[in-house]
């Protein structure tokens, strides 16, 4: 069957051949005297031609204090801060390769992210230390990284408040080196770990080329990041939404980012209010706040002077729980797009005049992107079936940081890259995540799509949080579709979890329904990008099951 190749509608320029801290810092739209990062704690802010200087100052110390050279890769493993860009374009404007730890990582994390990054010189914070040095304790490589060693101790760790603190005064400074068009385009010049829902967490090489493509890409579709606006950034900057979509879109639209540290909801309202905040960037967890948290409600006239959009990604956005956010927050419009790390981040996004019945969808291909649905055999798919989305573009990454294994199974010939997710595209060309392919749960011959059961569980006013996966029973042979769920105290459903079955029953086909039982807990288990981490809950042992006796006797 021949390949059915889906092209982007949208229109956007493609950056210069240039280096990306160039592009971004000295080729933008930011202008003199305008707030670009805003640090709340101290109310200091940087504009661009502050951000220059501190730029050139980080790369000047990398360079002649540290003996950071072209190609060398340098940690970063710290909370946000306000100066994260010119870190990270510091390390850019030398030739260098960033690779950003999560904060939330623990010693043997930290371990096997040095390991597989190489990385020369860690920047990290004080109260981060003992997790690195508890990984630098721990025995040889194992196995699967008997070929690779730790390439730091602990006279390479930096403190990086120190360091940003002497990088943000006078002093000699270094511009973006010139690069080839080979080293723009097929050097990473970003190694990002992969979200870690299955298996180790693999190191993505994104080249400069890569993440410019993707700013050029998304601010041609994006006006909530134009410099009138104001965003509050919540989204960890060691992940890929908020390096990629704040922290070099921001400085190189104008748009004013207040940085939070790490998120708390009370701070998160009380800054959208001090700071006139019109635009978030967040993720669905933070949006079952915004459409339930009492405080939010409490001070939602307030947050509605001057909020007015809302961009959800990093996990399936449904329309219940949009509506329910709209409910609360009348004035916002709330639109969400979809990417992954190994697509620079986005490539799609939904436009602020989307239609209604648009807003569960993740919007249209970016920009000199290219798409293919494929089936379970690699055949493509007709138009308005669902398949395996594979995306072929600029921003599309070089592959994993040594990892030959992991390469060969990520890309089908002619460099289509498999993103694992099932979607679908609409005849205006909207497409839709159904989800994704390994999470399908095959239930009495039927795929059962997890976030479909996840999103009506949600609507249910005693739910607060749901999960879905698949349970293996034997004597079927099949799959039963089993609910983990965050009950409010106090509601009819806490008292009898049962009657949640009954509510999935009368709402879905009957290979849908509840057949492994509703699993009642306290919190559902999601990374720090907001997906649920269906391992986890797969690992669990002992849970006792509540089950429907309507829907036991179908069975």
């Amino acid at each position: 069957m021949p390949e059915i190749i889906y092209e982007s509608p949208e229109f956007s320029l493609l950056p210069p051949k240039i280096n990306l801290a160039e592009t971004i810092l000295h080729r933008g739209l930011a202008t003199p005297g305008h707030p670009l990062f805003i640090d709340p704690n101290t109310d200091k802010s940087y504009d661009i031609v502050a951000l220059r200087h501190i730029t050139g100052r980080v790369a000047h110390l990398l360079r002649s204090e540290y003996g950071i050279k072209k190609g060398d890769v340098v940690g970063v493993y710290s909370m946000n801060q306000a100066l994260m860009t010119a870190m990270y374009l510091g390390c850019i404007s030398i030739g260098a390769i960033v690779s950003p730890l999560a904060m939330t990582y623990v010693a043997g994390e930290v371990r096997h992210a040095l390991i597989t990054a190489g990385i020369k010189k860690l920047f990290a914070q004080k109260h981060l230390r003992s997790n690195v040095e508890g990984a630098l304790s721990m025995g040889p490589a194992d196995a699967e990284e008997e070929t690779d060693r730790l390439t730091v101790t602990m006279k390479d760790v930096i403190d990086i408040d120190q360091f940003l603190l002497s990088a943000d005064t006078p002093g000699p400074t270094v511009f973006p080196i010139t690069l080839t068009v080979e080293e723009l385009e097929e050097k990473p010049s970003f190694l990002c770990f992969s979200s870690g829902t299955t298996g180790k967490f693999k190191a993505v090489m994104l080249s400069q080329s890569n993440v410019a493509s993707d700013v050029m890409m998304s601010v041609g579709i994006a006006p909530f990041m134009y410099n009138q606006q104001t965003q509050l950034m919540m989204l960890p900057q060691s992940h890929i939404f908020g390096l990629v979509m704040v922290l070099m879109c921001a400085p190189y639209t104008g748009c004013k980012v207040v940085v939070m540290q790490k998120f708390v909801l009370e701070t998160y309202i009380d800054y959208i209010i001090k700071y006139g905040v019109t635009s978030l960037m967040t993720v669905p967890p933070v949006l079952v706040l915004l459409a339930k948290h009492p405080y939010v409600v409490e001070k939602r006239d307030e947050i509605s002077k001057t909020l007015r959009s809302i961009n959800s990604g990093a996990a399936p956005l449904s329309r219940q729980l949009a509506d329910a956010v709209k409910r609360n927050l009348p004035n916002t419009t709330i639109i969400q797009g979809y990417g992954l790390t190994e697509t620079a981040p986005t490539s799609h996004l939904t436009k602020l005049n989307r239609p209604d019945e648009k807003v569960s969808k993740v919007g249209f291909l970016m920009a000199h992107q290219q798409a293919r649905l494929i089936d379970e055999d690699g055949n493509d798919v007709p138009k308005g079936h669902a398949g395996e989305l594979c995306i072929r573009g600029p921003n599309v990454f070089l592959g994993y940081y040594r990892n030959p294994k992991a390469n060969e199974a990520a890309f089908l010939p002619g460099r289509w890259f498999r993103t694992g997710d099932i979607a679908m595209v609409d005849e205006d060309n909207y497409w839709s995540i159904v989800d994704r392919a390994k999470e399908l749960i095959k239930s009495k011959g039927h795929q059962v799509a997890p976030a479909e059961l996840e999103d009506l569980l949600l609507s249910h006013p005693d739910v607060n949080d749901s999960a879905v996966i698949g349970i293996y029973n034997e004597d079927e042979a099949t799959e039963y579709p089993r609910a983990y769920v965050v009950l409010k105290p106090g509601s009819a459903a806490a008292a009898n979890p049962s009657i949640i079955c009954d509510f999935v029953a009368s709402k879905v086909a009957r290979h849908k329904q509840l057949w492994g039982g509703v699993v009642v807990i306290d919190a559902i288990p999601k990374s720090v990008s907001g997906k649920i981490l269906r391992r986890q809950l797969r690992e669990r042992k002992g849970d006792k099951a509540f089950y429907s006796a309507k829907v036991k006797a179908k069975l």
